[in-house]
């Protein structure tokens, strides 16, 4: 989620805290103007859905990141494990030639993305495929069996789907992006409103002390570290008292 979003997210956890203060309600729950209290539940359901919609895009991300980088350490892993023991196999059946394809250190495996790691574990798969139609029961003795192949062939779909996801996960979350946007819009005019609406309840000496809570509530701090200041835009400022 965009800083934008994370900076008024937090304040709109922070105004719903105040107005889920029990010790404060009295001030302004039920009392009037009334249409403040009517706006404070709309707001409320607002938040939560904006709350619930940023969540769901930040799992997104961090989600498909995660898959992607388990499944390509599942196939650097298996690939070199593979390769090692099927280029053992060959130097000792003097298959210099062959060895020479599947034989790679692990660093260089951990080298490879995306594209150019499934290529290289396809060939691998080939030529385990190839010796073991060939010579089965030598490469038993190597630890290479069918069950090696099937293994192989699967963590390569499994890594491919991982890829093709971000297509599919940028879609989704070029809608939910907009969603939000959308979403914020409603909890802004909430605001706005209730920034204006919040300035009555200062005839008393508690109204006075929520007002103030409320304004201070409002204001949105950047959470990026590079920035100094982040003021809040217009729609977004709380109304001054006058």
């Amino acid at each position: 989620m965009k800083n934008i979003y994370v900076n008024r997210l937090d304040m709109c956890r922070t105004v719903s805290s105040l107005l889920k203060d029990a010790t404060l309600q009295t001030v302004w729950q039920n009392q009037a103007p009334l249409v403040f209290t009517t706006k404070a539940t709309l707001l409320q359901n607002a938040i939560e859905d904006f709350a619930e919609t940023s969540a769901a895009q930040e799992k997104l991300i961090t989600g498909h990141a995660a898959d992607k980088e388990r499944e390509e350490t599942e196939l650097e892993d298996l690939s070199h494990e593979i390769g090692q023991a099927l280029a053992d196999y060959y130097y000792d059946t003097e298959q210099d030639e062959n060895a020479h394809v599947v034989e790679f250190s692990a660093s260089s495996w951990r080298r490879l993305r995306d594209e150019q790691l499934l290529n290289r574990s396809r060939i691998l798969a080939g030529k385990l495929s190839q010796a073991l139609a060939a010579d089965a029961a030598k490469l038993g003795d190597y630890g290479l069996d069918s069950t090696d192949i099937n293994a192989l062939y699967a963590s390569i779909e499994d890594y491919a789907n991982a890829i093709a996801t971000p297509s599919q996960a940028i879609a989704t979350r070029k809608a939910l992006t907009a969603s939000l946007r959308g979403k914020y819009n409603v909890i802004s005019d909430l605001l706005g409103s209730m920034d204006k609406l919040v300035l009555r309840f200062r005839n008393t000496a508690p109204g006075r002390s929520f007002a103030a809570q409320w304004q201070a509530a409002r204001v949105i701090r950047d959470r990026s570290q590079a920035a100094k200041t982040n003021p809040p835009s217009a729609t977004d400022s709380p109304a001054n008292p006058a």
